[in-house]
């Protein structure tokens, strides 16, 4: 059950544009609507949208220098730190093929409502809004109990973890994708 976005991992490649689509969703099971997402909005940015335990409120996160360019394939971290006010999403692109990583950090409007729930990968099952479901790959989906470095997000980008990683109790969830 996650309660919260752990750091969320996965290398992601577009074909569409100009339309919001969604990355991955997780569905409360409580009332069968978003609790958050990851999605790419129509400018091409990486965003991460929210409700809050207050009234449902939804809110965005958004990258605002950084553009998710269709028919490339990046490397994406969504994190989510609680602490005592109501908490920090930092957002992470990597892209291998020029070896740079982009980071946002932004400071939560609310705490995250939470709750157990579904995930849903690719699909805008439950999204806010008007959001198409995930058009083009998704590769190598990781949700890690402890927040991944730029130094462990471009070690690992380039295929399946290894035999450490797949040890490590901290990994939460694995999906590859790959059959």
């Amino acid at each position: 059950t996650l309660d919260a976005i752990d750091p969320a991992v996965f290398a992601v490649n577009t074909t569409a544009t100009g339309v919001v689509r969604s990355v991955v969703t997780k569905v409360l099971s409580a009332d069968s609507l978003a609790d958050y997402a990851i999605r790419i909005d129509a400018s091409e940015h990486l965003q991460f949208i929210y409700r809050t335990e207050k009234g449902g409120r939804w809110n965005t996160v958004t990258m605002p220098e950084t553009v998710i360019p269709a028919g490339e394939w990046v490397n994406v971290a969504a994190t989510l730190n609680e602490d005592g006010i109501d908490g920090l999403v930092t957002l992470t692109v990597y892209r291998p093929a020029t070896d740079i990583t982009e980071t946002y950090q932004e400071r939560l409007q609310g705490r995250l409502r939470g709750g157990e729930g579904t995930l849903y990968f690719g699909d805008a099952d439950g999204a806010a809004g008007t959001v198409a479901g995930m058009v083009g790959a998704l590769d190598e989906v990781r949700i890690w109990g402890d927040v991944r470095t730029a130094a462990e997000l471009a070690a690992s980008a380039a295929g399946p973890l290894s035999a450490l990683d797949l040890a490590d109790a901290n990994l939460l969830g694995y999906w590859r994708f790959d059959d």
